[in-house]
């Protein structure tokens, strides 16, 4: 049986792109495609706005660019949001202050196909993808955007050139679960969700800089980018189309 518990409207006119909660889920984040984009912060699945001290009932966290925020993350204790965008657009908020403005933003193509926070929310994933294998790979960055280090495909020695990463989840301090799509040869002019050819599971050692594989699955499609895990990373369900 489904039934709608309320209804939420954020202000503005513009399409929801991209949704989060907090992880004690008492917060909902909401993006909306509009002239520039924003995000607006809610109480939980009440629908009632986020007021705190002196600050506004309605809280729109200002992006700084053209375009949709299509992917949200909050840090561990809630107090940071990423959100990409089409284009290689980056944002992150500091949501423990009172501005609305955020702390970084960045123009950093290709697409980017997930963020995540580490465990002690001192660093944070972004996994990116693009046409034909060009510029395809995953970086590791602290809160204020700061790049750390960057696997790229086809420059590292760990990816292949036709290394699709499509969603990542820490499974630990220095570990991350990476779903993505392998071949030889990548068209150069179909999107990367045009591809097809071998989906894999993989570990990603960051700290000693190495993979293996879990699973490999021979010509099936690609990792769908909408995967789901439980907060400890230990348990996931990512289809293949």
């Amino acid at each position: 049986e489904q039934r709608t518990l309320r209804r939420l409207v954020p202000g503005g006119n513009g399409a929801v792109t991209a949704l989060a909660f907090t992880p004690d889920g008492t917060t909902l984040a909401i993006a909306q495609d509009t002239a520039l984009p924003s995000v607006s912060l809610l109480d939980g699945i009440d629908g009632t706005r986020r007021p705190k001290g002196n600050r506004k009932s309605r809280r729109e966290l200002k992006g700084t660019t053209r375009g949709q925020f299509l992917n949200l993350a909050f840090s561990p204790d809630g107090s940071k949001l990423l959100a990409s965008g089409n284009g290689g657009k980056l944002c992150g908020w500091d949501l423990s202050g009172a501005s609305e403005e955020p702390v970084f933003s960045l123009d950093l193509p290709p697409e980017t196909s997930s963020l995540a926070w580490s465990p002690d929310g001192r660093s944070f994933v972004r996994t990116r993808v693009g046409v034909g294998g060009s510029g395809q790979g995953i970086e590791l960055r602290r809160p204020d955007g700061t790049l750390v280090k960057d696997w790229t495909a086809g420059q590292d020695e760990m990816l292949d050139r036709g290394f699709v990463p499509w969603h990542a989840v820490w499974t630990g301090d220095n570990e991350l679960f990476v779903a993505a799509n392998s071949r030889d040869k990548l068209s150069t002019s179909a999107g990367v969700d045009q591809q097809a050819g071998k989906a894999s599971a993989l570990l990603f050692d960051l700290k000693a800089n190495r993979m293996r594989t879990i699973v490999e699955v021979e010509e099936a499609g690609r990792f769908s980018p909408t995967g789901r895990f439980t907060l400890d990373g230990k348990l996931g369900v990512i289809t293949i189309d």
